[in-house]
């Protein structure tokens, strides 16, 4: 992977995070009528950004194992499309931080 894509796949994780931390802020407002800590359009917005990058990471990682000479190609491409919350971060520790051979 290059520069650019290691980037896209760390910032989507990070917008993620942010994203997870947010909602969470306002569990207390879903369950009772306490106040919102965090607007709904903020989290929304949070949402559509968290949703682009990890799109725009799923396909970065699939062009990226097809240039990989990964055993089990099959496999982790499953893995990757059912169970990407999971997959994105063990692909990226596993192959992406490694060159290509």
């Amino acid at each position: 992977m290059n520069k650019i894509e290691k980037s896209l796949i760390l910032i989507a994780l990070i917008v993620s995070v942010v994203y997870i931390v947010a909602f969470n802020l306002n569990v207390p407002h879903y369950w009772s009528d306490e106040p919102r800590v965090i607007s709904e359009n903020t989290l929304k917005i949070i949402w559509y950004f968290a949703l682009l990058f990890s799109i725009a990471t799923i396909i970065v990682i699939i062009k990226d194992s097809g240039k990989r000479n990964i055993e089990n190609r099959t496999s982790w491409l499953a893995y990757i499309l059912l169970l990407s919350v999971i997959a994105i971060p063990h692909y990226y520790l596993k192959y992406g931080r490694n060159v290509r051979e």
